[in-house]
């Protein structure tokens, strides 16, 4: 397990992390490109509203990188997989906070 954790916060890290965002965004609910833009900027408090241009492609890479899936209806959603991973990364945190 660790060495897919560790795979993917590298691989957002190298990017400057927009891809983790929508990942995080992403374990909340299934969303479209729109709707991650809205997350975005509501998750910044109104300080950042992100373009289409450089949300648009995130979902796709991340499909590609088998981290989501397409949706029938458009929207996009996180792999059973990378759900598990996040929700052991938030376990495992707090974990490590109570030692």
């Amino acid at each position: 397990m660790w060495e897919h954790e560790h795979k993917l916060k590298w691989k957002f890290l190298r990017k400057g992390g927009p891809g983790m965002w929508v990942l995080s965004i992403l374990q909340q609910s299934p969303r479209n490109g729109a709707e991650i833009m809205d997350q975005v900027e509501i998750a910044s408090q109104g300080l950042w509203r992100p373009s289409p241009g450089s949300v648009y492609p995130l979902p796709d890479e991340l499909k590609k990188e088998g981290n989501v899936n397409k949706r029938d209806d458009g929207k996009y959603e996180i792999t059973e997989k990378d759900k598990q991973e996040f929700e052991c990364h938030g376990t495992c945190q707090k974990s490590n906070l109570a030692q």
